[in-house]
């Protein structure tokens, strides 16, 4: 599960929810996080920016959710058996049971920059990578 810690040089400390249609026959999870496919919101697969962070299921077809911008900071469990994560590097990532973060391959255009590791709690930042 993602939890926002803090978004970087920002007047409030908390962004703002949205209800947005999910696809159908979806189970998404508090602190999941989210891109948009055929307009609607599904769950990131490992190599995907983030779009959005879930925040509960709203209504059968919808979740409240949050946008994800590049200034926020996110805290997770981490218990990978795999990987050392170290502060600035970049992984593909992988969420097994939407408790818990598992990093994928060590990748310069991956999804989640390590910002801090504190024990099994990481914290990342999601930055997009734009090809010219």
């Amino acid at each position: 599960m993602f939890k926002l810690k803090r978004i970087i040089n920002s007047g409030t400390s908390a962004p703002e929810p949205i209800r947005l249609p999910k696809k159908t026959n979806t189970t998404l999870h508090p602190g999941e996080l989210l891109r948009i496919s055929m307009n609607k919101l599904a769950p990131c697969t490992s190599t995907d920016y983030p779009d959005f962070v879930s925040l509960g299921t709203y209504s059968g077809d919808e979740v409240v959710c949050f946008a994800v911008t590049e200034d926020m900071l996110f805290e997770c469990e981490c218990h990978d058996k795999t990987n050392t994560p170290r502060i600035g590097e970049q992984y593909d990532i992988y969420c097994d049971d939407y408790t818990s973060l598992e990093l994928g391959n060590l990748n310069s255009e991956g999804a989640a920059t390590i910002l801090g590791v504190n024990g099994n709690t990481i914290t990342v930042r999601f930055k997009r990578i734009y090809m010219v």
